[in-house]
């Protein structure tokens, strides 16, 4: 739809993952939900979102950075910001230096919702009212 940047967001918790797709869709973004599959990647390549959203899971920290370094290695989607959400404090800590390097804004959660649209507003500036109707894509439909 044109005027709405897409999010892609990478999240193991259902609910989490419907929750923050509707409140972006609210704000006027477009959003693309991947839970558990091995394919974010290759979603996230064909696409093309503005802003992809990755968690890191306490313990599995190694999918989400691998989806991240994928992301990084390949000219079509190096350029494309990331937003790391995690319950996993002291793993942020731990890896704050590589994921700032690798230029990843940080989100510890439980977040605040306003602090998650000035985080995405700082990488995808909203679009105006006019264009906001809320769309969402599910992987499956992309497939």
């Amino acid at each position: 739809i044109v005027g709405q940047p897409l999010i892609a967001i990478i999240n193991t918790d259902r609910d989490f993952l419907e929750m923050i797709s509707t409140f972006l869709q609210e704000e006027g973004y477009a959003t693309v939900i991947l839970s558990e599959s091995q394919e974010e990647f290759e979603v996230i390549k064909q696409c093309k979102p503005q802003l992809v959203m990755i968690e890191l899971l306490i313990h599995d920290p190694e999918r989400g950075l691998m989806v991240l370094n994928k992301m990084r290695l390949d000219p079509q989607t190096a350029h494309i910001p990331v937003v790391i959400a995690s319950t996993a404090t002291q793993l942020i800590r731990e890896n704050e230096q590589h994921l700032r390097a690798k230029g990843c804004d940080i989100l510890l959660k439980p977040f605040d919702l306003e602090e998650l649209l000035t985080i995405v507003g700082k990488a995808v500036p909203p679009p105006s009212p006019a264009d906001s109707l809320g769309t969402s894509l599910s992987g499956k439909e992309r497939k």
